[in-house]
């Protein structure tokens, strides 16, 4: 009996004594302490660019506990980062340029930082169109260019850079122009445009194939126009308004003249440029009723043959 008494009390003071030494060990440790996090870095930088489907990055010297841009909660990484959708930020569309407060804490709130971050949105081109376009074939005619075409060039948004088929073009913001040096090659071509956008990112479109050469030994043909030789009945009231069309099978440079029966020019505005030549009316000089009327089509294409040719329309009575 005395032996198992003696036992127990052994037993007792040996735990009081673990006891003890516990509650010791946890008394005489620190606490947890969670310094200052700092702000290292954002991508964007401050004055920076940024896609409107781009994000921000924020860079921390340790891990944050939460991280908030103008409100909007971001998403905090493994590896000391926090990121938010620029879509997602409070007015993300109402401007380009923007000024963004970045607020974060430490992990016991015991720490609360911000930091200013100013940025521009800018928006990626992501078409362009060049002028001449490409023509396909019709009606069996085939448009062409000349190997020595300066085109120009059209973004949908401003870019810095542009290379048509691996030269560089001449230009700012949304407006280029481009010609091949030398030239083109005759036969169809394929026109590659590459440009970098304004946050550095790169686009890609190709355009065509384009008909090349300096045309043929025959002179150009028109292949439509708004009135034909020995027209007759022809209503004067639309033209007067919209005046005249000739569209040719090649480009082609020369003159076209309006005239009345004798051949006095009625200094209609003529125009010839790239396959087209055009008369735009004059205030004072508007084509009348039951008059008969010329058109003197004088024209060249790439290879210097020249084509001459007389359109007479008579319109029509009242």
């Amino acid at each position: 009996m005395m032996h198992k008494l003696l036992t127990a009390g052994l037993l007792i003071t040996f735990g009081i004594l673990i006891i003890s030494i516990i509650g010791g060990c946890s008394e005489d440790e620190d606490p947890i302490e969670y310094g200052d996090i700092k702000l290292l870095a954002t991508v964007p930088g401050d004055g920076g660019t940024i896609a409107p489907t781009g994000q921000l990055k924020m860079v921390f010297d340790g891990f944050p506990g939460t991280v908030t841009v103008d409100g909007t909660e971001a998403k905090i990484m493994e590896d000391n980062t926090a990121i938010v959708q620029i879509a997602d930020l409070p007015n993300a569309g109402t401007g380009p340029d923007k000024t963004v407060i970045i607020s974060w804490t430490n992990l016991d709130n015991s720490f609360f930082g911000t930091q200013t971050l100013s940025f521009t949105i800018v928006k990626r081109a992501t078409t362009v169109v060049m002028d001449p376009p490409p023509r396909a074939r019709t009606d069996g005619v085939v448009y062409l260019i000349y190997p020595t075409t300066e085109f120009t060039l059209m973004f949908n948004e401003e870019v810095v850079g542009v290379t048509v088929n691996g030269t560089p073009a001449k230009g700012w913001g949304r407006n280029w122009k481009w010609s091949a040096q030398p030239y083109l090659p005759e036969g169809l071509v394929l026109v590659v445009v590459e440009w970098i956008n304004r946050d550095g990112s790169a686009g890609i479109m190709e355009v065509g194939p384009y008909s090349v050469g300096w045309g043929g030994g025959d002179p150009a043909a028109i292949t439509s126009g708004t009135v034909s030789d020995g027209a007759a009945d022809v209503d004067p009231g639309p033209i007067n308004v919209g005046g005249f069309r000739f569209d040719f099978d090649e480009r082609i440079t020369g003159t076209i003249n309006l005239t009345d029966e004798a051949g006095a020019n009625l200094n209609w505005i003529g125009n010839v440029a790239d396959q087209t030549a055009t008369l735009t009316p004059v205030a004072g000089q508007e084509l009348v009723n039951e008059t008969t009327y010329k058109i003197e089509i004088d024209v060249r294409d790439g290879s210097g043959n020249q084509l001459k040719a007389t359109i007479t329309f008579v319109t029509k009575p009242k």
